[in-house]
């Protein structure tokens, strides 16, 4: 095991581009390794950091007319939304934007009935930031 340890090593020093494409090469495909393993770990597999993350929803508006599936929400339909709710605790919306310039509500919402909704992210749903 020694002897072909030395032979390679050997081989490497005869031959320093090789070495160098080697070794970049290695080290390329650990970094992208290390990170695709590391989006995926905090996207896929770590708790949302919400008290109740499985109470979390996001709802969208659609029109079947135009072909709009997962549209944002007009103010206007939010409000009317919030007042009509017996569904969801409470109901958040927050403002987006495209570089167009366009932009609408995204509803944010947990289950069962209405209090004290707002336009803002309600207390309930704040992160746990620890």
């Amino acid at each position: 095991m020694v002897a072909d340890f030395r032979f390679a090593l050997r081989g490497l020093l005869r031959a320093p581009a090789f070495t160098l494409i080697v070794v970049l090469t290695l080290a390329l495909g650990i970094g992208a390794n290390t990170a695709m393993f590391g989006v995926a770990e905090s996207v896929l597999w770590r708790a949302m950091p919400y008290a109740n993350p499985g109470r979390l929803v996001q709802v969208w508006e659609t029109n079947p007319l135009k072909r709009w599936t997962d549209a944002p929400v007009a103010p206007a339909n939010f409000a009317d939304w919030q007042k009509r709710n017996t569904v969801f605790d409470e109901l958040a919306a927050y403002n987006t934007a495209d570089i167009k310039g366009a932009s609408g509500f995204d509803a944010i919402a947990t289950s069962k009935g209405c209090s004290g909704c707002s336009f803002v992210i309600p207390n309930s749903l704040a992160p746990d930031l620890v």
